[in-house]
């Protein structure tokens, strides 16, 4: 009986093992896209409608730390994807803001053993192995050394991660190289103040990696002086036009506002959307 009980133990392991492999090998990875930086860094993309996404693993001595989970129902696939290039197992999940991309996948980590890094205005109570910052945060993990720095920019609860050892910076959503960005509940005067944090934490060599992309995955010192000269031109032009009293979609619709825009990779895809940027200036809350 003993000897039954054993082998039919024995043959269950061998099916679990053999149905996971399976599962894991079968996951359509056809969004996503791997690339190598250096020998502990990947910088991942997902395709997403008409635009990327862009993730990162950073494979330490002994784990992984996972930079934005991106969407829960992609985490099996996330997961696969990082263990194509390591068996080290996921440790750290850093959440770059509360956005349904940057964060929703954390749970599924974190239930597998990981420890969890975002901002301290992140809804702080929903995992157990937590870390919530309100300063700069330092992880070394060998390979790399890590700093979650918290910022206005975008959201309540955005963080920067700086990479030191790969002079790598990702700011999420607080970037955009294609197109303006959206400066969220704190305002554009703060997301400046941010973008110039941003900046400062880098040098001439720098590569810095917003959120999500159409054509311009990553960008360089120039690329955010460039970005910063033509949001702070963009607001200063908004709020100008509405102290002349232009309501916002007149705003929208001036040809100032779409002279300044037209250069910019994503003008035909989110020039429609021009009138939901200039209420984000005014501070109008957009229910639409």
């Amino acid at each position: 009986m003993k000897l039954k009980f054993k082998i039919a133990t024995t043959v269950l392991v061998f099916l679990y093992i053999i149905v996971s492999s399976v599962s894991a090998s079968d996951l359509d990875l056809s969004l996503f896209k791997t690339k190598k930086v250096n020998e502990s860094l990947y910088v991942m993309t997902q395709d997403y409608g008409d635009a990327s996404i862009n993730f990162a693993a950073v494979v330490g001595e002994h784990s992984v730390v996972l930079i934005t989970t991106m969407m829960k129902e992609f985490s099996p696939h996330v997961e696969g994807l990082i263990k194509k290039v390591t068996d080290k197992p996921i440790r750290h999940v850093i959440s770059i803001d509360g956005d349904y991309y940057q964060y929703y996948g954390s749970r599924y980590f974190v239930e597998r053993g990981a420890t969890f890094i975002a901002h301290k205005n992140l809804i702080p109570n929903v995992f157990e192995n937590r870390i919530l910052v309100d300063k700069p945060y330092r992880l070394d993990v060998g390979t790399e050394k890590l700093w979650v720095i918290p910022t206005k920019a975008h959201t309540t609860d955005h963080v920067m991660v700086k990479l030191e050892n790969s002079n790598v910076i990702f700011a999420g959503d607080a970037l955009s190289f294609d197109w303006i960005v959206y400066s969220g509940p704190n305002g554009p005067d703060e997301h400046i103040a941010a973008l110039d944090l941003i900046l400062a934490q880098g040098d001439e060599e720098t590569i810095y990696y917003p959120g999500n992309w159409t054509a311009e995955e990553f960008g360089n010192k120039a690329d955010m002086g460039e970005l910063m000269a033509t949001y702070g031109l963009f607001v200063e032009k908004v709020k100008s036009l509405h102290k002349s009293g232009l309501k916002p979609t007149k705003i929208a619709e001036s040809q100032d506002i779409h002279n300044l825009l037209k250069p910019l990779n994503d003008y035909q895809r989110l020039s429609p959307y021009t009138i939901h940027f200039v209420k984000d200036v005014l501070g109008i809350v957009d229910e639409s």
